[in-house]
């Protein structure tokens, strides 16, 4: 069981994703992933988001396009995801979660697939929440 979750695509006005690297402990290594958490009680997806955001690269969104929402690993889990694009970022940072140690990256959005093809990045909802919005514009 657990609860639905969100992952963003925070583009900024140069085209570049922001992308964050941190440390998973299930994998052993540092996975460069697109920002995300679960909604907290009575939350919203848009609020998720945008907490996530604050949280993870300091920054909010003007505007969220829902790109798609999607079953995580359906054969074992209950994990629902709700996949964001945010456009019209400006600094707005809060606080990350005490066991958080987060880098932000720039990655532009045109070197996205390559980095997926190479390995680069490996995290499913970050690959499934880049090649949505690459394919939305």
């Amino acid at each position: 069981q657990h609860q639905p979750a969100v992952v963003i695509a925070p583009m900024d006005e140069d085209r570049n994703v922001l992308l964050v690297r941190q440390y998973r402990y299930a994998v052993g290594e540092s996975l460069l992933e697109a920002p995300a958490g679960g909604l907290e009680e009575g939350e919203t997806p848009e609020v998720c988001a945008q907490r996530e955001l604050r949280e993870e690269v300091g920054y909010a969104a003007q505007a969220l396009d829902l790109l798609a929402s999607f079953w995580i690993a359906p054969g074992y889990c209950t994990e629902f995801m709700y996949a964001f694009w945010a456009q019209g970022l400006y600094v707005d940072k809060l606080d990350p979660d005490e066991d958080e140690q987060i880098v932000v990256e720039r990655v532009p959005l045109v070197e996205a697939s390559d980095l997926i093809r190479s390995g680069e990045i490996r995290d499913a909802k970050t690959i499934a929440a880049l090649l949505l919005l690459q394919s939305k514009l």
